[in-house]
């Protein structure tokens, strides 16, 4: 994803008309703003991806974080990995964030990664 940043991918690819227009055509605007983000990323787009063979992992990567807790908004911004304007929290930095939370979780306790599969 390093090829280009996430306010040229927004840009080149609409993704703030986009966002609009899901929220209105898909939703009729009953679902917007991070819940609206939570359902592309979590739902329309590999669900897209799943039916036309397609990746859509550009739009995925940079698409809005969505629900992201602040205290997670706060760790990406910490790191220097988000800085708000050359590059703004984004869906794929958070889970890369949130990964890496998990693994480390993983690896201090075996036990709970029997248990997530």
């Amino acid at each position: 994803m390093a090829e280009a940043g996430t306010p040229a991918v927004r840009k080149r690819c609409h993704l703030g008309a986009l966002r609009i227009r899901l929220a209105d055509d898909l939703t009729a605007g009953v679902v917007a703003g991070t819940r609206l983000d939570n359902l592309v990323c979590d739902g329309f787009l590999p669900l897209l991806a799943a039916r036309t063979r397609r990746s859509f992992l550009l739009p995925w990567y940079h698409w809005f974080a969505g629900d992201l807790p602040p205290r997670l908004r706060m760790a990406l911004r910490a790191l220097a990995v988000c800085d708000g304007r050359a590059q703004p929290v984004c869906h794929g930095l958070a889970q890369g964030l949130l990964g890496w939370m998990l693994a480390r979780e993983c690896s201090r306790d075996p036990a709970a990664g029997v248990a997530a599969g």
